[in-house]
């Protein structure tokens, strides 16, 4: 079976209900996480409901039976489907107008995102011949989130140390949330919320442009795609060259 037909003869109903199980429970997690009297703004909601979105697909996506697609088509998918849940997060955690505009921008940054973890998610994929996938996977999502986080539990130490201006650019840049933040148009540093829980906010900081912060995330994610490929063509060149020097 090609994984043409694999795609095809797998019941849609299941890729749907898979979809909407991942959704639910996403959502399921912003109630959880999000008290009642809620005092986040729209746009704050918007970047949450991608985050949580992300997480909780990749976590759902660790527990997927071996897929027979090639690894880009998968990533892709997957990265369309996790943009298309935390479109409708968004819709259903902001009852107010909806803004197209803001709407395409967290769908495309929520599908450049996915697209690079999942692209680095995918290194472990080709590993799935025992239980000790699942543990990576997990522990790997594990990661994803102290990244994402690292503005937070990172701040006080960047305060204490009076970090310089570029290292603390760095630290900002590096976590996802900045990247949303940045799509979103809202610093969310400065919030409320992350003002009173840690001092990055008081400390001197840019953000990067949409287009370098985009531009990076998909390199990163071109880069982990083409990982077994270069070392597939660093293997066979230097077998060819151990090869004509046993001959010569």
């Amino acid at each position: 079976m090609t994984w043409v037909s694999a795609v095809w003869t797998r019941p849609a109903v299941i890729e749907i209900g898979e979809w909407l199980l991942t959704v639910l429970l996403a959502q399921l997690t912003l109630m959880l996480l999000i008290p009642a009297t809620n005092p986040f703004s729209h746009k704050a909601l918007s970047i949450a409901g991608c985050v949580a979105m992300i997480i909780v697909g990749l976590l759902c996506r660790c527990a997927r039976a071996t897929s027979p697609v090639p690894e880009a088509f998968a990533v892709v998918t997957w990265s369309l489907a996790m943009a298309a849940g935390a479109c409708l997060l968004i819709v259903i955690n902001n009852p107010g107008p909806l803004d197209a505009v803001h709407m395409i921008s967290m769908g495309t940054a929520t599908f450049v995102l996915a697209v690079a973890i999942a692209a680095l998610h995918q290194r472990l994929h080709s590993q799935r011949n025992n239980n000790k996938y699942t543990s990576r996977g997990y522990t790997f999502t594990a990661a994803v989130v102290l990244v994402t986080l690292m503005p937070l539990w990172l701040g006080p130490w960047l305060d204490w140390l009076a970090a310089g201006e570029l290292t603390v650019n760095a630290i900002v840049a590096a976590s996802p949330l900045s990247y949303l933040a940045v799509m979103a148009d809202y610093d969310y540093l400065r919030s409320e919320w992350f003002y009173q829980h840690t001092p990055v906010g008081m400390l001197r900081y840019d953000y990067l442009p949409k287009l370098a912060y985009s531009g990076g995330w998909l390199l990163l994610a071109l880069a982990a795609l083409a990982v077994p490929r270069v070392s597939a063509w660093v293997r066979n060149a230097f077998n060819f060259y151990v090869l004509h020097k046993a001959r010569h």
